[in-house]
């Protein structure tokens, strides 16, 4: 489990430095993809953590990979990453990384978990909620769990609304645990 505080810290500088260049939208795109190509690639990571392979040899082959594609403010980033021996992190930070983007744009992104897939329209209107709510322009990212048996469960932040048959019937079974004990 990754050390959030560390992932936020990271994050936050990597964003400040793209926001002060004007770069926030070409530096999310980035981070994304190099992110998405060291999980796809187990055996670059490996070299890259590998402990007898000194740093400058892994910022080469960091430079060598990537450097036809990412700004000089990631390339600089991901050689600190490196260095540090943080590159691990690195999904991680390109998530945080992602909301603090959002954040800065007025999006928010909701997690919907549902028993079976929303219609568009439903989808829609859940959002419009959302959005009316938070005061912010509010995206879903749908997974679908039948084990919910109904309704939905929608996870913004570290906030939990729950509307599923499962966390009623849950609720219930509390409430009457409560009133025989």
């Amino acid at each position: 489990m990754p050390d959030t505080k560390l992932v936020s810290r990271y994050a936050e500088a990597i964003f400040a430095a793209a926001h002060g260049r004007h770069l926030v939208d070409q530096v999310e795109a980035e981070i994304t993809e190099v992110a998405q190509t060291l999980a796809a690639s187990p055996d670059l990571m490996r070299v890259l953590d590998h402990p007898e392979i000194r740093d400058d040899r892994k910022c080469e082959l960091v430079r060598r990979i990537f450097r036809t594609y990412l700004s000089a403010e990631l390339m600089s980033f991901l050689e600190l990453l490196v260095t540090r021996g943080r590159q691990q992190l690195l999904p991680e930070v390109a998530k945080e990384y992602q909301s603090l983007a959002d954040r800065a744009r007025g999006i928010l992104r909701a997690e919907v978990v549902a028993a079976s897939p929303l219609t568009e329209q439903q989808a829609a209107r859940l959002e419009a909620v959302l959005s009316q709510r938070t005061g912010l322009q509010v995206h879903c990212e749908q997974q679908v769990d039948p084990e919910l048996l109904a309704g939905a469960l929608v996870r913004i932040g570290s906030q939990v609304l729950d509307g599923s048959a499962k966390g009623r019937l849950e609720e219930l079974r509390r409430s009457l645990v409560e009133v025989r004990g």
